[in-house]
């Protein structure tokens, strides 16, 4: 089982990103948004990376599935090693540059967010072996071409759609994403390929999880589904799971 509490975001630039008492997750996350801000990356107190968060951006402080993944990747159970690695939705890029560190072949960084483009500046980045693309999830990807897909689900359902150059699409989704994504996952994986993702079931809306699960089952081989991080909160529980195809 994960140990999130292994890997540490450290903000290097404190006095702009601190949480106000009472402030609103998203409205944390706009302010947040407006300017350039870096963290570093640290894994059992050990540095292991800085990273830059471009403006509109989704930054990985006030959550927990950046930090999960991170320290699957760099302590296990999530093997990346030699393997064609997507980071879906991937944001400023923690997770995929955590697989990059821990010897994945190659690394796709995805995301709507036009901004993602930054990641290929970074040091850790791979040029010719690892590749960003803006895209909706993987649409612009081959059948059958990569080993694992990781993604972090958005926890807020909302009806509206959010805006795609924005914070917005790492805080709300549309209920109708996930099997947005699990489709999109299922069709670029290899036969016995991974899909390992990050999803808050929310108490009052367990019956959405349960259609998500009997998709999951007719996508993946749903007796390979392994729980690696677990935590209940006050009306929800928060998973992080993985599943073969």
């Amino acid at each position: 089982m994960i140990s999130y509490q292994s890997v540490e975001f450290i903000q290097k630039d404190s006095d702009q990103l601190s949480r106000n008492i009472g402030e609103p997750y998203a409205e944390y996350h706009r302010r947040l948004s407006l300017q350039s801000s870096q963290i570093q990356v640290r894994n059992k107190h050990e540095i292991i990376f800085d990273v830059t968060i471009p403006p509109t951006v989704f930054h990985p402080l006030g959550g927990v599935a950046a930090q999960a993944f991170v320290s699957g990747i760099l302590n296990g159970p999530i093997n990346v090693r030699d393997k064609r690695v997507v980071d879906m939705g991937c944001g400023c890029g923690v997770i995929g540059l955590a697989a990059v560190i821990a010897d994945s072949q190659s690394v796709l960084f995805t995301d709507i967010n036009k901004h993602i483009v930054a990641i290929a500046d970074h040091p850790l980045f791979r040029a010719g072996q690892d590749h960003v693309c803006v895209e909706s999830l993987c649409s612009q990807e081959p059948d059958a071409a990569y080993d694992m897909v990781l993604f972090s689900i958005p926890s807020t359902v909302t009806e509206s759609i959010p805006d795609y150059d924005s914070y917005e699409t790492g805080i709300f989704r549309t209920s109708s994403l996930p099997q947005k994504i699990a489709t999109d996952a299922s069709r670029v994986l290899i036969k016995g390929g991974e899909f390992c993702f990050f999803y808050r079931i929310y108490d009052e809306y367990f019956l959405d999880w349960l259609a998500f699960h009997q998709q999951l089952s007719a996508l993946f081989n749903i007796m390979t589904l392994k729980v690696l991080w677990h935590r209940r909160e006050e009306k929800a529980h928060i998973l992080l799971i993985c599943i073969e195809k």
